[in-house]
């Protein structure tokens, strides 16, 4: 969340020559988050190689994004390499992710390589004294935003900061609680929608400084693979949220 895709997304505008950004020569594709999916499959791709056979209607290109490229399965990995090998004359394929190495190596060596950083800490201060944010929670925000300005746009937006902090004295609280009640902090997590969130903001605030790394390394280990783990559809996030909390 630092503009990878917004970067993408303007140079689609850029590249056609339009003023704002269309969907009538550019196709994003990315995880179905929102109906419990993770993964990009073959069928996408398949619909993305009939997007690029076709000619651009308006612009000079047909461009498609992939989001989270990291998540290719291995089928839609085979069949997006054969687009990489053949491309379109008139096509351009822009692939996000934020765990690049995580590409296999045929796709990777592949592609034109545009690194972003995180913004600087100056950026984030100006961004959260331009939205009015008052010292206590700009501090707050500041280390656990890491540089992502995007993650602070939207929980500015979308009003989550007393959410987010809540999140962390619910689970602080998880950490040196008996079993009943931990296993009770599990249930109530897992039926969240919001699961895998609340538990990347744990591992951003358990990492924002050396004391809390140290305190915490065990933890933040164990949540990291947790993360990983109930990231995926196939596992059952309950279960392995029990499994992670019964271990702190």
């Amino acid at each position: 969340m630092i503009g990878k895709k917004t970067f993408a997304i303007e140079l689609c505008s850029v590249m056609n020559e339009e003023k704002y950004y269309s969907d009538l020569d550019s196709l994003v594709i990315a995880p179905k988050i929102s109906e419990g999916e993770t993964k990009i499959y073959v069928e996408d791709i398949r619909n993305l190689k009939s997007f690029l056979s076709l000619r651009p209607m308006f612009g000079k290109y047909r461009i498609a994004i992939i989001d989270d490229a990291d998540r290719l399965t291995p089928e839609a990995t085979n069949a997006i390499l054969k687009i990489l090998e053949e491309p379109p004359s008139s096509g351009l394929l822009i692939l996000i992710s934020s765990r690049p190495k995580a590409l296999p190596k045929t796709i990777y060596s592949r592609c034109h390589h545009i690194h972003f950083a995180n913004h600087r800490e100056a950026i984030i201060r100006e961004y959260l004294t331009k939205e009015k944010v008052n010292s206590d929670n700009s501090e707050f925000l500041c280390r656990l935003s890491r540089g992502r300005i995007g993650w602070l746009a939207r929980v500015i937006s979308e009003d989550k900061l007393t959410g987010i902090k809540k999140d962390i004295i619910d689970f602080e609280e998880s950490v040196g609680s008996g079993v009943f009640e931990k296993m009770a902090y599990a249930k109530k997590l897992a039926d969240r929608d919001d699961c895998i969130d609340v538990i990347n903001n744990l591992i951003y605030y358990l990492s924002t400084d050396t004391d809390l790394i140290v305190k915490n390394k065990g933890v933040l280990r164990q949540l990291i693979k947790t993360y990983k783990i109930i990231s995926q559809p196939q596992y059952n996030r309950r279960l392995m949220l029990e499994n992670f909390v019964l271990s702190l």
